[in-house]
C-alpha cells in the first residue's frame, strides 16, 4: 500500500466523556468515518467505513474462523444500495465459510446483478497469485444449486518467471480480457502487454531503469487483428475469436 487514511477514536460527550466510542472519524484531511460492531453468536466482528458519497465498505475483524478472512474485505454498498459481496451477502460467518479458500483468498464474490465472480490462483516462482477472473449469470436456481450457468466475461492474468526475457519472477506479463459475443462461441479478446527493465539502472547502456520497473506497456489496442479461433493472440493483438 502506498498511502492510507487516518481515524481517530471519539470519546463520549455523557455520560462519561472519558469512555470511548465505537467510531473513529477521519484526521488529517480523511473524510468519512469508520465504526466497530463486535461480534455476537460466534459471528466475527466488523469494522464499516463510511465515505463522503454514501458508500458502505465493510471488513472483518481480526476473529474470522481460522483466522483465514482477518481483516480482509467483505462488502461494498453505494448510496443507492447495491451492493458486491463475499461468499454472503448477509451472515459475516457464512461469508467467510463460502467466499474464502483455507489460505484466505477470495474465492467467490457476486454482485447485486446476481452474477458470480470466481477467483483463481496458481504458484509462480513459489508464490500463490490471481490468475483468472471469470464472471456467471445462472438461469435459475441458487449459486449453492445454480441452473444455466453461463459465462459473461473473464479476465486472465500471466506472469513472468525468472528465465524469462522482459521481466522477473512474478512481475505481471500480461492480462487478457475474454468476452463472449454470442452463444457459437465467439468472443472479443484483448491482452494488454507488460515489459521490465531486469538490469541495474545504467543510462550509459540504455537501462533507464530497475528489475521489476516498467520499461513499457502494450494497451488493448495494440495493432487490430482477427484471428482465428484456434490462435492465440499475441501480446500487441487486439483479436475476435
Amino acid at each position: 500500500a502506498d498511502r492510507f487514511l487516518e481515524f481517530r477514536r471519539k470519546m463520549n460527550v455523557t455520560p462519561d466523556p472519558d469512555e470511548p466510542t465505537d467510531t473513529f472519524t477521519g484526521v488529517n484531511r480523511a473524510a468519512g468515518a469508520v465504526v466497530y460492531a463486535a461480534g455476537a453468536g460466534g459471528e466475527p466482528d466488523t469494522w464499516t467505513y463510511y465515505d463522503p458519497s454514501g458508500r458502505e465498505t465493510v471488513f472483518f475483524g481480526g476473529n474470522t474462523a481460522s483466522h483465514k478472512a482477518d481483516w480482509q474485505i467483505w462488502k461494498i454498498k453505494d448510496a443507492a444500495g447495491n451492493t458486491a459481496f463475499v461468499g454472503h451477502a448477509t451472515t459475516a460467518s457464512t461469508a467467510v465459510t463460502d467466499g474464502y479458500t483455507t489460505e484466505g483468498y477470495i474465492a467467490y464474490a457476486y454482485d447485486s446483478a446476481d452474477r458470480r465472480f470466481t477467483y483463481t490462483y496458481s504458484t509462480v516462482a513459489g508464490s500463490k497469485v490471481l490468475t483468472q477472473v471469470k464472471a456467471e449469470t445462472k438461469s435459475s436456481g441458487t449459486w449453492a444449486s445454480p441452473s444455466g450457468v453461463t459465462e459473461v466475461g473473464k479476465v486472465d492474468y500471466a506472469y513472468y518467471v525468472d528465465a524469462d526475457d522482459y521481466g522477473e519472477d512474478r512481475d505481471l506479463k500480461t492480462i487478457t480480457i475474454t468476452t463472449p459475443l454470442t452463444d457459437g462461441g465467439i468472443s472479443d479478446v484483448r491482452v494488454k502487454y507488460f515489459r521490465y527493465w531486469e538490469d541495474a539502472y545504467n543510462p550509459g547502456s540504455g537501462v533507464f531503469g530497475d528489475p521489476h520497473l516498467i520499461q513499457y506497456i502494450v494497451d488493448y489496442e495494440g495493432t487490430p487483428t482477427t484471428t482465428a479461433a484456434t490462435t492465440t493472440p499475441s501480446p500487441t493483438t487486439r483479436s475476435a475469436t
